[in-house]
């Protein structure tokens, strides 16, 4: 799975990769307008793609990001998540608790926001993370944005999926179905001035098939 790079400023415009067809490679280029500093984002901005997806502007828990949707959804969820992302490659004993630490997060968030019962993992989804990094939480390195997306999207199955008696806060094994994750749009938003600030933006499209 490609990830696209981080979105260019170009006439003004942002211009991104923002549509992956995961497992076939399929690859849309849109641009969307950012709102300019001091105004509100333009949220009735759309992008169609193929007449079942489209990019609207939404905030997610103070976060504002393009977020991708199924053009006949049957139901959306807006997750924000605070906390040091994990990278699915940690390299000391810190790292390794910081991933356990934020894939809980992640998949404890989740359930509490998306009701009592679980969702159906054989619904089609279109997902859309946005990643709010801190440098200096990650030692200040060139971040590899391709390495905090498996665990996030391993969490968030989790927390979607597991059932109603499952305490989310005690999974081990993030090994739940989300074959039915067609389409994941990736960004990174705007850098967290602190890890306090740390944190991603899930918003999550689910359309029955």
């Amino acid at each position: 799975m490609r990830i696209g790079a981080r979105p260019r400023q170009r006439d003004g415009r942002v211009w991104c990769a923002y549509v992956l067809r995961i497992g076939r490679g399929i690859r849309c280029t849109h641009s969307i307008p950012r709102a300019r500093p001091g105004t509100r984002p333009n949220t009735r901005r759309r992008c169609t793609l193929s007449g079942r997806l489209r990019i609207v502007q939404q905030s997610v828990g103070g976060w504002n990001e393009d977020v991708l949707l199924h053009a006949s959804s049957s139901r959306t969820l807006a997750i924000p998540v605070k906390g040091v992302i994990g990278n699915s490659v940690p390299t000391s004993a810190r790292g390794k608790k910081i991933l356990a630490e934020w894939k809980r997060a992640v998949a404890v968030e989740t359930k509490r926001l998306r009701g009592a019962s679980s969702w159906n993992p054989a619904d089609g989804y279109a997902i859309t993370i946005g990643f709010s990094l801190c440098p200096r939480a990650h030692g200040n390195q060139k971040l590899d944005i391709e390495n905090f997306v498996k665990p996030s999207v391993d969490a968030l199955a989790a927390g979607l999926f597991c059932g109603a008696e499952v305490d989310a806060a005690q999974i081990q094994r993030y090994d739940y179905d989300d074959s039915g994750f067609t389409h994941l749009l990736v960004q990174r938003l705007s850098d967290a001035p602190s890890e306090e600030e740390e944190g991603a933006a899930f918003c999550v499209s689910a359309a029955s098939v």
